[in-house]
């Protein structure tokens, strides 16, 4: 039986979640046939082999275990995209799952559809307490569940990301998407290069991504960004190298364009985060001078930060401490309320 879709699981030392992340695929009922799961583990070495390969043993025809040696979250998506056979290509990260109560009719609907990319909305769920966040979805017209544009699907939407995006794997194969290796923060490389090459998008309204938040070591946290915010330049210079190819769909051009400046955008609010303004303002330099690109393109805290001549950084600073503080209040006084309602309701 063909496979619909493709499902790469990128996996590196999630012992702890990969249980979670598998078991979203065990209500599927026929739909199990249609789905291959590539697990793929990135030179872990802890028991997630372990744990895969009973899922394997059990499920031959639809999970499969992947090993290999050690090259970062975006040599997990190449060896997937290469490995792939489904009709569409969804990523799911080893410490993630997807919501199965939706699961089921997700696929069947992909089955009848003929499209580039199928947008679907994620929630967010927090680590320690599994508690959900809500779904983050943002439609601002009714053009769901119809065959459109590219472009109309970026006028109903406001950002497309990894969690949200199902691309077509015969587009990802014959226009050789690849990402960088050994660097962090390629999942913005990843939705940049295949939406460069599509054409025609659909809208799914219901959930499917459930992403975990608050896990120690993340790549969004403030320790995964002081550690690793210089790979966002790899990035950067990637991106800029890949707007000058001819390969890119004069149609998507604009979008694509719009994408890499919120990319740079997100680099000048983490040099802000972390307090390098010398940093801020060799890059403000480089946007000129070797990139060429319009500041008015920028966020509007990115342009913020260079008409004080970086200035405002200290304000941000001060303004981010304080609202995080806040936040933290607000959660605890959430929580206690929460606590106390189940015990007056049981």
């Amino acid at each position: 039986m063909d496979k619909v879709l493709t499902v790469s699981v990128a996996a590196y030392n999630v012992e702890k979640y990969i249980e979670q992340c598998l078991n979203s695929f065990l209500r599927l009922g026929s739909a199990m046939d249609l789905v291959e799961v590539l697990v793929i583990d990135d030179g872990g070495q802890d028991c997630t082999e372990e744990k895969v390969k009973k899922y394997v043993e059990k499920f031959p025809n639809t999970f499969r275990f992947i090993h290999k040696h050690n090259g970062g979250w975006g040599s997990t998506v190449n060896t997937g995209i290469q490995l792939a056979t489904g009709k569409y290509f969804k990523l799911l990260d080893g410490d993630d799952f997807f919501l199965d109560e939706f699961l089921e009719d997700y696929i069947y609907t992909l089955s009848g559809l003929e499209v580039d990319i199928i947008y679907s909305p994620c929630c967010k769920f927090e680590d320690e307490t599994n508690r959900k966040k809500g779904v983050f979805t943002y439609l601002l017209n009714s053009k769901i569940e119809s065959k459109i544009s590219l472009q109309d699907l970026e006028a109903a939407v406001p950002g497309i990301t990894m969690h949200t995006a199902t691309f077509r794997t015969s587009m990802l194969k014959e226009n050789n998407i690849k990402l960088c290796e050994h660097c962090f923060y390629t999942d913005s490389e990843y939705v940049i290069k295949a939406i460069a090459h599509s054409k025609t998008a659909y809208i799914y309204k219901n959930p499917i991504y459930s992403y975990r938040i608050g896990r120690a070591g993340q790549s969004v946290s403030d320790q995964g960004i002081r550690k690793h915010y210089k790979e966002n330049y790899t990035i950067i210079d990637e991106l800029f190298r890949f707007e000058n190819e001819d390969s890119i769909l004069n149609d998507n051009r604009k979008i694509v364009r719009q994408y890499i400046m919120k990319k740079i955008s997100l680099q000048y609010e983490h040099l802000a985060r972390l307090g390098k303004i010398e940093e801020l303002k060799k890059l403000d330099t480089k946007i000129d001078v070797i990139y060429k690109y319009n500041y008015e393109e920028l966020s509007a805290d990115a342009q913020k930060y260079r008409k004080s001549d970086f200035k405002y950084v200290d304000r941000y600073l001060k303004m981010n401490k304080y609202k995080n503080k806040i936040k933290n209040i607000i959660e605890k006084y959430e929580l206690l309320y929460n606590v106390i309602m189940q015990i007056y309701y049981k």
